[in-house]
């Protein structure tokens, strides 16, 4: 994770974990959704995530190099957001 030279604390880094822990106990269904370069870039315009979009930006041409991608979830109330990517569960 790119955290632009900033360093986390202990602390920070047990309320990652726990959160990390949380996410992994909700048990969500995974969905991978490919989407075109267009869309994934306007996508991480809205969330605010500069360093997908440097990379996104970086790829000439489409369509887009066939690498994990985070996964959404869709949330009881019809909304989707990305979700951790795992192979297996944490549990």
């Amino acid at each position: 994770m790119d955290l632009d030279g900033r360093q986390i604390s202990d602390e920070e880094l047990r309320q990652l974990e726990a959160k990390m822990n949380e996410l992994a106990k909700q048990n969500n269904a995974y969905v991978r959704k490919e989407v075109g370069k267009a869309d994934a870039i306007a996508y991480f315009k809205e969330k605010g995530d500069p360093y997908k979009l440097d990379l996104l930006k970086s790829w000439k041409t489409a369509p887009l190099p066939s690498t994990p991608r985070a996964p959404l979830r869709t949330s009881a109330a019809g909304r989707t957001s990305p979700a951790p990517v795992s192979s297996r569960p944490l549990n």
